[in-house]
């Protein structure tokens, strides 16, 4: 009896030493922030797409530069795993079944990117 208890007193013990509290967390204020000029903050951004951001009417330029580890681009990654995605399909995971991809989605993407 007093066996049992002692192995339930060892066993509650590192439970009760691992507990902490946890840090209080508070909203953003959602007013603008005008400390600083121009005003920072207030609305949360509508939701955009990749595409849109890509439409050549806004000012300035949009640039993207992406290098991988081995020096290839990553347009030219895209395109290769493009390629096997058409002969072989594709997994977003490995516990999902393969997914085919078209021609034109392809295409469709490559465009985007």
């Amino acid at each position: 009896m007093i066996a049992t208890g002692a192995a339930l007193g060892a066993l509650l013990i590192p439970a009760v030493a691992l507990a902490h509290l946890e840090r209080p967390s508070y909203w953003p204020d959602p007013e603008p922030d005008t400390s600083v000029t121009p005003s920072a903050g207030g609305e949360v951004p509508e939701a955009r797409s990749l595409a849109s951001a890509l439409k050549k009417g806004p000012p300035g330029k949009t640039r993207v530069a992406c290098k991988g580890d081995d020096g290839r681009t990553s347009l030219r990654k895209l395109k290769r795993s493009l390629g096997q995605a058409k002969k072989k399909g594709f997994r977003l995971r490995p516990s999902q079944p393969k997914k085919e991809i078209s021609k034109a989605k392809a295409k469709r993407l490559l465009k985007l990117n």
